[in-house]
Formats: C-alpha cells, sequence, structure tokens
C-alpha cells in the first residue's frame, strides 16, 4: 500500500523558515491588541495608550520584515524555474486562497447593510474599503511579486549591453551600515505611509495604494537582491551592535526626543529598515538547523494566519463584555486562539490535502511502511512567502 506524503527541495534556511513562522502568529497578538480599545469601554485611556504601542512598536518592523523574507524567498523560487512556474506557483499558494476568502468575505458585506462596523477605525466600513481585512498583505504580495517578475521579463528583452549593466548594479548590493541609511533615505521619498504618531499604515481597501505598494516593494527588491547576492550566507559581526542600535533608534522615533516633519519621518523608516535586518539577523544567529517545532510552526503558521481573525474578534468581543479586565482578555484570547487555530492544523488540517496545498509542497507516493519516516525527515517551506 502507498500513501501521498509531503517532500519538498533541500537548500532551505531553517532561520528564515522559523521567522517567517513566528511573524505570522504575532498577527494573533497584534490584531487582537488593535481591536480590544473598540471592544471594551472600561480601558482607561492609559490602556488604550499602551495596546496601540504595543501594536506598533512590533508593526514598525514586522511588516518590513514581512517584504524582506518574501523578496528572498520569491528569489529563490524562481530561480528554480521558468517565469510561468512563478506565476503559476504564486497562484496556487497565495492568489487562489485570496480569491477564496473572498467567498467568504462578500457574503458577509452583503448581509450586513451597515457593512463593517470594527472596520471603521482601519479604514471604512464598506466592501471596497476594507475588503481584504488582515489578508492585505497577501495582496500586496500578490501584486508586487507579479510587477518584480514583469520588470525581469522586460529585463530579458533589452540590449545585452543593458541587462548587463542593470545586473553589474544588482551585483553591488548588500546590506551594511552605510546601506541601511541610503534605504531609509530611499523610503522617505515615498509620501503617506507613516501615519499620526509613525504609525505605519496599512491598506485593507480592494483598490491597493500605490503608495504602499511602492513602499513595500523596495523592502522585497532588497529582499530579492539578498538571495540573488548570497546576502544571509551567514550572520553579520557585532549582532549585539545591529540590536542595539535598532532598540536606540525606536525610543528616539517613538518618544518626545523625536523631532517633528521630515527628519522624524526619515528615523521611522531608519527604524523599520535596522530593527527588520536586526531580526533577520538574530534568527540567522539562533537558528542554524531545522527541528521539529520549528518545522510544525512553519507549516502551521500559514493555516493560523489565515482565519485566526474571527476567533479573535468573537472572544475580544465576548470576554469585554463579561467584564474582564483589558490585559487579561488581551492573554486569554491570544492564548485561546492559538490553541484553536493550531489545534484545528494539527487534527483536521496538516495531513489533509489542504495543509500540503497550503504549505506549498509536492507530494510522492511512497511505501507505507516507510510514510512515517518520510514525513519526520521532511524539511516544511510553507504558504505565501515560498513556494
Amino acid at each position: 500500500m502507498t500513501a501521498l506524503v509531503p517532500t519538498k527541495p533541500a537548500g532551505r534556511l531553517p532561520a528564515l523558515s522559523a521567522l517567517r513562522s513566528v511573524l505570522l502568529l504575532m498577527g494573533v497578538f497584534g490584531h487582537a491588541a488593535m481591536v480590544l480599545p473598540l471592544f471594551d469601554p472600561r480601558a482607561t485611556a492609559t490602556d488604550v495608550l499602551l495596546l496601540k504601542a504595543s501594536y506598533q512598536l512590533v508593526h514598525i518592523w514586522r511588516v518590513p520584515t514581512y517584504f524582506l523574507i518574501s523578496g528572498f524567498l520569491s528569489a529563490a523560487l524562481f530561480a528554480r524555474g521558468s517565469i510561468w512556474d512563478f506565476v503559476r506557483g504564486r497562484f496556487k499558494r497565495v492568489t487562489s486562497v485570496l480569491l477564496a476568502a473572498q467567498l467568504f468575505i462578500i457574503p458577509v458585506f452583503a448581509l450586513s447593510p451597515g457593512g463593517c462596523d470594527v472596520c471603521q477605525p482601519f479604514g471604512g466600513s464598506t466592501w471596497l474599503a476594507v475588503g481584504w481585512l488582515h489578508l492585505w498583505f497577501l495582496y500586496d504580495l500578490v501584486i508586487i511579486s507579479h510587477l518584480f517578475v514583469a520588470g525581469i521579463w522586460v529585463k530579458r528583452r533589452l540590449p545585452r549591453g543593458v541587462q548587463e549593466r542593470l545586473s553589474s548594479l544588482a551585483s553591488m548590493f548588500s546590506i551594511g551600515p552605510v546601506s541601511l541609511l541610503g534605504l531609509a533615505a530611499v523610503c522617505t521619498l515615498v509620501p503617506g505611509v507613516f501615519g499620526p504618531g509613525n504609525l505605519l499604515r496599512i491598506n485593507f481597501g480592494i483598490l491597493p495604494d500605490p503608495w504602499l505598494i511602492l513602499y513595500h516593494s523596495i523592502f522585497f527588491t532588497a529582499g530579492w537582491l539578498l538571495r540573488r547576492n548570497a546576502g544571509l550566507a551567514s550572520p553579520p559581526r557585532n549582532l549585539w551592535l545591529l540590536v542595539a542600535a535598532a532598540i536606540a533608534l525606536t525610543f528616539v522615533t517613538y518618544s518626545s526626543m523625536g523631532p517633528d516633519g521630515l527628519i522624524e519621518t526619515y528615523l521611522a523608516n531608519l527604524t523599520s529598515w535596522v530593527s527588520a535586518w536586526a531580526v533577520i539577523c538574530c534568527f540567522m544567529s539562533l537558528v542554524t538547523k531545522p527541528n521539529r517545532v520549528w518545522n510544525y510552526l512553519n507549516d502551521a503558521s500559514y493555516w493560523v494566519y489565515l482565519w485566526h481573525a474571527i476567533p479573535v474578534l468573537l472572544l475580544s468581543w465576548s470576554f469585554a463584555h463579561l467584564g474582564l479586565n483589558v490585559w487579561l482578555n488581551l492573554v486569554a484570547t491570544s492564548a485561546i486562539t492559538l490553541a484553536l487555530t493550531l489545534g484545528t492544523y494539527t487534527r483536521w488540517v496538516a495531513e489533509t490535502v489542504i495543509g500540503l496545498y497550503l504549505s506549498g509542497r509536492r507530494r510522492n507516493r511512497v511505501n507505507s511502511a516507510s510514510s512515517l519516516n518520510s514525513r519526520t525527515q521532511a524539511i516544511p517551506t510553507g504558504g505565501p512567502l515560498t513556494e
């Protein structure tokens, strides 16, 4: 008797798989912190301020890190096949998931005459304004990755001399102290990215925000070039100094010490770049080989990300109306949501076609006697950031 078991190509960086898992799972805490002030009228001004600060201090590097990793892993995927292979892989792992999500989102808006009241503080209440909800990241990733590949298609049709010049320029890219300063300066030129309090904006709307697409594209491109130039072959020296710089920049940016205007915006961008790079380098130093925990989380985190918003909204609203303290509400909502989403993945998804589809793994037929051993040795990729 034979069975279908997952296989995937070797050569993955376990640090990036681990970091990807953490970034996706952090969405549970982040979204709970976002909606709690809307649900709990007993939350004090201090509670609201701290909840917003806890979300903001993570969001400023979490989103840039997403797109840096996406660019790196997309380049790795692109290198293994043709442009058509890449587009087909993006459709299977990301685009089709977005379209499937709309099958559930659109009826909810259609049956709610007032729209999404909870969404009002985040840009509007209509489907057109907030129709992607928390899946906006996948939407931006689809647009950016396809635009990037279209650019490569155009580049390949340019005169050979122009192609060689562009390749030469691309080969010069690396991330270090000087380039971080320059990348922050380039991002500062993109208008309207940071809102009040230096909060990095997000767009839930069906219509893409061109400035945010451009902004995220800069991080995606940097990640792509890092893969091209082997920019993550080894963690940098003096990692502690990089982490210290990220902490110091965060303090200056989000304290009264921060100046107003263009300098403040530049500091916010520099904080994003330095913090994202510091987080990536920390994982490169700490996670040097795969293990069962990271393998499991890497496969499960995409499932958690896709539907965690439902229990987050229901639980945080229920606990608030039961009079639970706002901070206990945050902890309980996050913990129960993680337990529900990870539990359903383990019990009903992991070994099914859906689990294989979401994790982006190929399936080979093997003898049933060896299937268990094959499962335990398979190295995961996972979801929207890889194949």
